[in-house]
C-alpha cells in the first residue's frame, strides 16, 4: 500500500479529495457503504453542485444534438475543470461497447484508493454525478445510462476504471 506522501504525489491530492474520499470510506466503517448508497448520495450533490455551477456561470454546454460521448466529454470536462476529480479520464470503444474510463491510480476521490475503505466491489461517486449532471444539463433531460456488466457498475482492469454507458432510453 502506498504511503500517504506517495498518494498525495501520485494522485496530487488536496484536502477536499482526502475529504471526499475519506467520508465515503468513513460510512463503510459503519457497514452503509456500497454502490447503491452512493449512487443515492450522488444524486442530490449533483443537483447541489449544479446549482453552484450555475451561480458560477459554469455550464458544459450541451446541444440536444450532442452524441452521448460529447455529453460526457463536456461534461467530465467541465467537472475536472472546477473539482479535479479524476486525473485522467477518456471515452473510448471497446470489444464490450463503448465506457468511460478513469486511470484507477489518478483517481482522487476513490473511497478504496484514497479513503483506504474495506469494502468489497466499488463505491465510486463519479458515475452517479456525471450521470445525474448530464441529465440536468440536457435540454431534453435526456442523458447517459451506466450499463452494468456482470453486475457490477464499475469494472476495474488493466490500470483503469471502466464505466460502460449508453444512450436513456
Amino acid at each position: 500500500m502506498p504511503t500517504w506522501k506517495e498518494k498525495i504525489q501520485n494522485r496530487e491530492l488536496d484536502a477536499n479529495h482526502v475529504l471526499i474520499a475519506s467520508l465515503l470510506s468513513g460510512f463503510s466503517e459503519i457497514g452503509v457503504l456500497n454502490q447503491g448508497v452512493v449512487n443515492s448520495i450522488t444524486s442530490k450533490l449533483a443537483e447541489n453542485l449544479k446549482a453552484w455551477f450555475d451561480t458560477m456561470g459554469i455550464n458544459p454546454g450541451i446541444q440536444s444534438s450532442d452524441s452521448p460521448e460529447i455529453k460526457i466529454k463536456k461534461t467530465a470536462v467541465m467537472m475536472n475543470n472546477a473539482l479535479k476529480l479524476v486525473g485522467e479520464i477518456s471515452v473510448q470503444d471497446t470489444p464490450d461497447g463503448p465506457a468511460i474510463l478513469i486511470t484507477s491510480g489518478k483517481c482522487r476521490i476513490c473511497p478504496i484508493g484514497v479513503g483506504e475503505a474495506e469494502i468489497p466491489g466499488t463505491a465510486c461517486p463519479f458515475p452517479g454525478l456525471l450521470t445525474k449532471l448530464i441529465k440536468l444539463y440536457d435540454p431534453n433531460g435526456k442523458g447517459i445510462k451506466i450499463i452494468p456488466h456482470d453486475y457490477h457498475i464499475l469494472i476495474k482492469k488493466e490500470g483503469a476504471c471502466y464505466l460502460y454507458y449508453g444512450e436513456n432510453d
